[in-house]
């Protein structure tokens, strides 16, 4: 069960939209070593999901393991959706600053016409 966790946490990691962010918001590092760290735990699982039938403390970790893991999960959903939200308000910023200035552009032509047919 940690592996499908593991796989879908790997997945948003590498997704664009966080890509995209963590440079610019500092987060390149911290992503890293996150990665790394899920890496690393990928690859003793199967193992520790083997041993969990025999052992409690290794149960008791791997449940832990999953409750972090569907909290990074909802965090870098959260992100995610954060991200698009804010580009989304960012372009209707600009294309509405761009139509603004069009308008006033035409209006400036407009008025001139104006002038002249006086």
């Amino acid at each position: 069960m940690s592996e499908i966790f593991v796989y879908v946490l790997l997945e948003k990691l590498a997704s664009s939209v966080l890509q995209e962010i963590s440079l610019p918001w500092g987060l390149n590092g911290e992503l890293k070593k996150l990665k790394e760290t899920i890496s690393t735990i990928e690859a003793v699982l199967p193992v520790a999901e083997e041993m969990q039938k025999n052992k409690a403390a290794l149960r008791i970790w791997l449940t832990k393991l999953e409750v972090v893991f569907l909290n990074a999960r909802s965090l870098l959903h959260d992100v995610e959706c954060e991200v698009q939200l804010r580009s989304q308000l960012v372009f209707r910023s600009r294309i509405c600053h761009r139509i603004k200035k069009m308008r006033e552009s035409i209006d400036e032509i407009a008025a001139e016409r104006n002038v002249e047919a006086k």
